[in-house]
């Protein structure tokens, strides 16, 4: 799965290596074509629970908040991100 043009879809194994977060961020690295790196990125947040957040933060790690930004979690992520700043604004 990892070498296939779709790299994000072997997070959906069931039982994932130790090291798929990892594989899976490298390979989205090295995609060219941005709008390919925001095709893998969301769909490997579909995956969902622990290897989603597991994947959000390999991106991070990676420098490729541009990516994660554009991706419907990497919204959802701002968006609590800026409630939470604002509420704990006005209770201050």
């Amino acid at each position: 799965m990892l070498a296939s043009p779709t790299p994000a879809l072997a997070l959906f194994t069931r039982k994932p290596a130790h090291d798929l977060i990892e594989r899976v961020t490298d390979r989205i690295a090295a995609t060219e074509r941005h709008d390919d790196k925001l095709l893998h990125a969301e769909l490997g947040m579909l995956v969902g629970g622990s290897l989603a957040a597991q994947l959000v933060e390999a991106l991070r790690r990676r420098d490729m908040n541009n990516i994660l930004e554009q991706t419907a979690t990497g919204r959802e992520i701002a968006r609590k991100t800026a409630k939470r700043v604002a509420n704990k604004a006005t209770s201050t």
